[in-house]
């Protein structure tokens, strides 16, 4: 009914419906969000292609336990899925741009983005972190059209900073501050159509390093071979960890079973 009234509602060219919250929509078409010119923005934003920064504790499971790049979605409803990118260019000046705090590291980065630091570099990764560059080409391949704002169902959506238009609102914003980055959603993929992305160009993954307490850094692209390898060793980690949790599991079971005997 909502979405309903927002298509029937007389707007001009330029609309975002901000009054929408997270999962009021059905699973449809987001632009029904924006306006034509709005929408048409939003897409030219991705026309030289999309990144998403992924932190070391994600990567390192889409081989093993995650089994693939993002979420998958409700079989259902669609909610759920997909991965949150953003344009080439906003994220390249999130690198390069210093931080008004003295951030450096995973650390900028984060604040950049508007996450809360920590987010990604939990695991005591303060100075790396993954790019995953889609070219343009992925879209033809798999969308049919570039990324799409998000509807706000997605996983890892943040309710508070979620806002309707394809810009998040950033949680250190202050009174008059515009939105922040740019988002966009693609479809989440299983670790061997991640691998086949790869291997054809349409995904690239690089692995950027900053030196200790500076923005100075290098970022190394990642060949299809060493990330076929690193997701192999990923998981046959992650089903041992798994194979010894249900051993662990099953004597603990045993060892109730024999004292439940005893009593």
């Amino acid at each position: 009914m909502l979405l309903k009234n927002l298509m029937k509602t007389q707007r001009g060219p330029n609309w975002v419906d901000d009054s929408v919250r997270p999962n009021q929509l059905p699973y449809q078409d987001p632009t029904a969000l924006l306006g034509p010119a709005k929408a048409t923005e939003h897409a030219q934003s991705f026309r030289d292609g999309a990144h998403a920064f992924v932190p070391d504790w994600a990567f390192n499971h889409i081989g093993g336990f995650f089994g693939g790049w993002g979420r998958q979605a409700d079989k259902e409803t669609g909610a759920g899925g997909g991965n949150f990118v953003s344009p080439k260019g906003e994220a390249q000046s999130t690198i390069t741009t210093a931080d008004d705090e003295g951030k450096t590291g995973v650390a900028k980065l984060e604040r950049s983005v508007g996450l809360e630091e920590g987010s990604w570099s939990n695991n005591g990764a303060i100075n790396h972190i993954y790019r995953f560059h889609v070219d343009p080409s992925f879209y033809d391949h798999r969308l049919g059209k570039v990324p799409t704002p998000p509807l706000g169902h997605e996983s890892g959506v943040d309710p508070k900073l979620w806002r309707a238009g394809g810009k998040a609102l950033k949680p250190n914003a202050k009174p008059g501050d515009g939105p922040g980055q740019t988002e966009g959603v693609i479809p989440d993929m299983r670790t061997h159509e991640l691998l086949d992305h790869v291997k054809d160009g349409r995904i690239n993954i690089s692995k950027l390093t900053f030196e200790p307490g500076s923005d100075q850094h290098t970022d190394e692209a990642l060949s299809h071979e060493t990330i076929e390898h690193l997701f192999r060793q990923q998981h046959f980690k992650d089903n041992t960890k798994k194979i010894e949790r249900i051993q662990a599991l099953f004597r603990g079971n045993r060892v109730r079973k024999r004292r439940s005997g005893d009593d």
